[in-house]
């Protein structure tokens, strides 16, 4: 399935939850290169696939990420190839691959607990990011991130999304809030 062409202003499309724009493929493409260990980016509940793509598309040929879509159901996924997309058993399981993630993705999760048992269980993971609505923010804050996460909070444009959502970044190991 084609693309979108992505502007800078950020807009809804329907195969995707969130809004997407140019600079939200920006911020996400500049925290996930910088993962200096692992290179594997999971994308839990990925839907169809499309912001993957986007972003797969986005990377620069020269890098090493290798971006791979969760879902629960292979049908459900339009763009992402076979080979970066994998299937869980139902939204209480993990990855099988958690072990060798460098990089987590939830855009609009389901499950503060899923979220909050995937930061426990990925030792390997340094970035992690969250693409949400604002009013979600409460109900998953807790869930997001540890002791000694810089955390980063991009609300509206900033974040590359229209104004009632947000996109919140975790880097582990710096152990400041920002935003």
């Amino acid at each position: 399935m084609s693309l979108p062409i992505l502007s800078e202003e950020p807009e809804y499309y329907p195969d995707c939850c969130a809004s997407i724009s140019h600079r939200l493929l920006e911020i996400l493409t500049e925290n996930f290169q910088n993962i200096e260990g692992e290179r594997l980016i999971l994308s839990i509940g990925s839907g169809t696939g499309l912001l993957e793509a986007l972003l797969l598309s986005h990377l620069p040929s020269s890098s090493n990420l290798t971006i791979e879509g969760v879902e629960v159901d292979s049908s459900i996924n339009k763009y992402l190839p076979e080979q970066n997309s994998s299937i869980v058993r139902g939204t209480w399981e993990l990855s099988p691959h958690l072990n060798h993630v460098g990089g987590l993705m939830f855009v609009y999760p389901r499950s503060p607990e899923l979220v909050k048992r995937y930061f426990e269980n990925g030792m390997r993971v340094e970035v992690v990011v969250g693409v949400l609505h604002r009013s979600d923010w409460t109900d998953f804050q807790e869930s997001f991130g540890r002791e000694g996460w810089e955390v980063e909070v991009l609300e509206g444009g900033e974040g590359g999304v229209v104004g009632n959502e947000m996109v919140v970044v975790f880097r582990k190991g710096k152990g400041k809030v920002v935003g």
